[in-house]
């Protein structure tokens, strides 16, 4: 097996030497991907990572009218909006503010594709408004449906559901806080085995578990996975319903972009958490061709998609 190692390493060599533009400053963290020692903990790999959640993914049937509705409804930004006929689809990107400080939203829609398959695993987006009914007003106005009217939580804040022209549930919460901004606050997944998932989660991304809510009599529970505190950044929230069993990803959602520091490092951190909990790698770290930004991407235990960009060429490729 070693004999192999350095025999593909050897190659790999050889390979970047035919490679002008390969960054032979990267070549450190390039060998920690043939490194032996997974005795230590990868964790120390990345400790000093400034991860965030950058932006999901996801097709629409009506590129135009999702744009409307977010911004009349939710009161979104249009950042982006680019039609590539010769590659047979458009996109468009919106949030709540600057793409280098702000989580957003890349919508695409595919020609010809006007109805979405959302699956049954993927469960919705979470936005922070500062009135809650007078959202659902906008949204009922504009031809959205509303699943759950306002209701007021422990906490103090305010929680509503609705449609949006796709059929992509969002959860509308409005805070106690007299100052709260407005950003999209998580993204929700459905999982079937949620203790192992967080695990996975904490030590593939380094993320914090910073709320955990148990239903025991309807089987139900909720995780909220975050590099901050809740309703000030971006949260990952993870849900298990015991009554389900069997997910399907559907062709609407694609995947959830998280910025790191070094996606060698990071991809070896994946490496090693994928081995014994589950999901896989898909993407080797590498640069992403015609651009200077280098990622890695993976899949999680039920086949969630991740993909790791370094940030700094990242933001300044934007």
């Amino acid at each position: 097996m070693a004999e192999h190692k350095q025999l593909v390493f050897c190659l790999f060599l050889c390979f970047l030497s035919l490679t002008p533009k390969f960054a032979w400053s990267r070549v450190p963290s390039v060998l920690k991907l043939f490194s032996d020692d997974d005795n230590s903990n990868p964790l120390e790999l990345v400790k000093d990572n400034e991860e965030r959640f950058l932006y999901a993914v996801y097709r629409v049937g009506d590129l135009n009218r999702t744009i409307e509705f977010y911004t009349v409804c939710f009161g979104m930004q249009l950042f982006e909006k680019e039609d590539r006929p010769s590659l047979r689809y458009s996109y468009a990107v919106v949030g709540y503010g600057a793409q280098d400080t702000h989580f957003f939203l890349k919508l695409i829609y595919d020609y010809g594709v006007d109805s979405i398959d959302i699956g049954t695993g993927f469960g919705h987006f979470g936005i922070l408004s500062l009135d809650a009914n007078q959202t659902l007003d906008l949204v009922v106005a504009n031809g959205g449906v509303v699943t759950m009217y306002p209701r007021t939580n422990g906490d103090g804040s305010v929680t509503a559901f609705v449609v949006d022209p796709s059929g992509y549930l969002f959860e509308i919460t409005q805070t106690s806080s007299n100052n709260q901004s407005l950003i999209i606050d998580h993204i929700n997944f459905s999982l079937t085995n949620l203790n192992r998932s967080i695990d996975f989660y904490q030590r593939a991304l380094d993320l914090n578990l910073v709320r955990y809510y148990d239903i025991p009599e309807v089987s139900f529970t909720i995780a909220l996975l975050s590099y901050g505190q809740i309703y000030q950044t971006t949260a990952l929230e993870l849900t298990y319903n015991g009554s389900a069993t069997n997910f399907t990803h559907g062709n609407g959602y694609s995947h959830l972009a998280v910025s790191t520091d070094d996606v060698y490092q990071s991809a070896k951190v994946i490496r090693n958490v994928t081995r014994e909990l589950g999901g896989r790698i898909i993407r080797p770290p590498g640069r992403l061709p015609g651009t200077h930004t280098y990622i890695t991407a993976f899949l999680d235990l039920l086949g969630w998609k991740i993909v790791l960009l370094e940030k700094d060429n990242f933001l300044k490729e934007m």
